[in-house]
């Protein structure tokens, strides 16, 4: 059974996305020290994409933050990502699946 169709279905399969939403040019504020900003910078290695939520920060060339122009930039109170970004998805849920006809033999396991 992929999903029993009930409100809310159950099962493996209940719902599949059936549209993205998308933002671009995300900033976050925030306050913190300029102690507490370097070891954030310093603590996120920048040879690989860190994920923050539903934010991403980028890294640029040689893994450099703010290196190129799609990268992300970490200032003390503040984050920026330039380009567009998956931020979220809109399920659609699953009606009874299998759904086989009444006059079918149906094996149950």
């Amino acid at each position: 059974m992929l999903s029993d169709g009930g409100n809310p279905p159950a099962d493996d399969l209940c719902a599949y996305a059936s549209s993205v939403i998308v933002a671009r040019n995300i900033e976050a504020s925030f306050k913190l020290s300029e102690s507490e900003a370097n070891t954030l910078i310093n603590s996120i290695d920048a040879s690989t994409d860190v994920q923050l939520g539903v934010f991403s920060i980028k890294a640029g060339a040689g893994g450099n933050l703010g290196s190129s122009t799609s990268a992300s930039r970490i200032t003390e109170n503040k984050i920026t990502s330039p380009g567009m970004q998956i931020i979220g998805f809109v399920c659609t849920p699953l009606a009874k699946c299998p759904d086989p006809e009444n006059g079918l033999n149906w094996l149950d396991d």
